[in-house]
């Protein structure tokens, strides 16, 4: 692969936070098989495509892509 080649990367996961600065709870959201689920303590959740719009931005603190 050189340089000058066009990459593309998809989505593979994205690590979530809600509260504040001094407590709060993580959570996850991961692509399997290429299906999204939300990882929390209790529960492992399917998340429907149309579903990722409406997650909170502000609450993402980090992102996985994978060179496709």
């Amino acid at each position: 692969m050189s340089l000058n080649e066009d990459k593309l990367y998809l989505l593979t996961s994205m690590g979530l936070h809600s509260g504040s600065l001094m407590g709060g709870h993580y959570t996850s959201l991961c692509k399997n098989q290429d299906e999204f689920y939300l990882y929390n303590d209790e529960y492992i959740k399917p998340i429907k495509r149309e579903e990722l719009g409406v997650i909170n931005m502000n609450s993402v603190y980090m992102v996985v892509y994978e060179l496709s």
